[in-house]
């Protein structure tokens, strides 16, 4: 069962656990199923791939406590460099949103020495992930596709329609890529 982010996960009891266990102690158990365990369903996601346990937490469920504090009610656990182990610089508790943002499968394009996510470029520059991805996809650069407006146009017409077939494509002086 699940619960809403920012509300109690509904089988945890007054004390805070759940089968006497707390949710850090679910996020560690579930941690090191990932990494650890060959038949476990994501385990090619994470152990297939390389991704570790470190030393001190791999069988230490009080010290990946100690490192890692309280888990606020609605986070789970994240790793900041998803290539990387699950050791203590690398882990945080994360919202849901902020986690779905640090996945390995989204776009992640670099502009003005910066990398982020598209959503959160979309969100940055008043663009629409569509508007961006369609820039790109048809060779302009980050540059202009970042920071020249949309174009205002009639009611029925189609943003493809209003480009000029004369229009040079747009150069490309910024870089986009997958880690």
């Amino acid at each position: 069962m699940t619960s809403l982010p920012g509300q109690k996960h509904p089988q945890y009891r007054h004390g805070g656990t759940m089968n006497g266990k707390t949710p850090e102690y679910h996020s560690w158990e579930h941690m090191r199923e990932r990494c650890l365990n060959p038949t476990h369903p994501r385990y090619a996601d994470y152990g297939g791939r390389g991704i570790i346990v470190c030393e001190r937490w791999r069988n230490n469920y009080a010290a990946f406590a100690s490192d890692m504090g309280p888990r606020p009610s609605g986070f789970t656990l994240d790793r900041i460099n998803n290539n990387g182990p699950y050791e203590p610089g690398n882990c945080r508790w994360s919202s849901p949103i902020k986690q779905n943002r640090n996945s390995r499968r989204n776009r992640r394009i670099t502009f003005n020495g910066e990398t982020l996510a598209l959503v959160e470029w979309s969100e940055r520059v008043g663009l629409s992930q569509k508007t961006l991805l369609s820039r790109l996809r048809r060779g302009w650069s980050v540059q202009d596709a970042f920071t020249l407006p949309r174009k205002q146009l009639a009611p029925g017409r189609h943003f493809h329609a209003a480009l000029s077939p004369q229009e040079p494509p747009p150069s490309a002086s910024a870089t986009m890529g997958n880690p």
